[in-house]
Parts: structure tokens; C-alpha cells; sequence
């Protein structure tokens, strides 16, 4: 086990959380739980459609939020773990409000990478800009997202 980070502890829209190694599937496991608190029941409800310039796409904009909320989070966790295990594959899971913002995550790890090989158009007119490395890093070629 990497990191847990209890809810109470933390200042945004994140919800509870762990990441751990599991040696016999050689997985970084990042698993988000669901719906559980009146906090985590208000980021369900908060589900206007919200346009996000780095994906392209628009999101549920209270699992949007948990997303980029959960990624700052295991950030540095991520990067420990990655750089101690290059070959393991990285597993987001989770239930519920968690499955949302584990896909979104996905999402936006995907869409750094593509960001890495391709110039990023930061034309506003299209809707796209950079993304900060602090919050979406960047995963080397080695690990599979799943």
C-alpha cells in the first residue's frame, strides 16, 4: 500500500481513495470508492456539462473535478511507484462516483501522453491549451493504463 488519504484531511472535491501494488499481476492499482458522504452525494448532483480544453470533450463537472482532485492527490504517489516499478500496468478502478472519475483519469493520462508527441494547438478558438504536468504527469511508454 502507497497512499490513502482520508477525506477529512483533504481541501478539494476528492474522494476517498488508495493506491496499492499488487507483485503476482505486476499492477499499480489506483481504486476510487463511490458514493458514500453527503460530500461525495453533492458532486453527483453537481452534473452540469462542463467543457474541459485539455480532453476535448465535455464531462460531468462534479466527477471532472474529483478527477483532477484525486490526480493532484496520488501525483506524487504515482510517480514514486512508476519510477520504482516502470513495467507494471496501471489499474483505475472503482464503483459508482469512483468509476466515473477513474475513467476521466484515464482519460486525461491518455490525453498527456498525446499531448507529449503531438504540438498542442493553444488557439482558444479550438478550445485547446496545456495541461500542467503537476496535476496530469506523465506516464512513460512502459506502463499500460487500464
Amino acid at each position: 500500500l502507497f497512499d490513502s488519504t482520508p477525506y477529512s484531511l483533504q481541501k478539494s472535491p476528492c474522494p476517498k481513495h488508495f493506491v496499492a501494488l499488487d507483485d503476482e499481476t505486476r499492477s499499480i492499482i489506483v481504486a476510487i470508492r463511490g458514493t458514500a458522504s453527503i460530500q461525495d452525494a453533492v458532486l453527483d448532483l453537481y452534473c452540469e456539462p462542463k467543457w474541459d480544453s485539455f480532453l476535448g470533450e465535455y464531462a460531468h463537472s462534479g466527477i471532472l473535478a474529483s478527477a483532477y482532485a484525486t490526480l493532484r492527490s496520488v501525483n506524487a504517489t504515482l510517480h514514486t511507484a512508476i519510477s520504482r516499478y516502470p513495467y507494471y500496468r496501471l489499474v483505475l478502478t472503482g464503483h459508482s462516483l469512483g468509476a466515473g472519475v477513474s475513467l476521466l483519469i484515464s482519460m486525461l493520462l491518455q490525453a498527456r501522453r498525446r499531448a507529449e508527441r503531438e504540438p498542442v494547438n493553444t488557439d482558444k478558438q479550438n478550445g485547446c491549451n496545456q495541461i500542467n504536468p503537476n496535476v496530469v504527469p506523465l506516464l512513460p511508454d512502459s506502463v499500460r493504463i487500464y
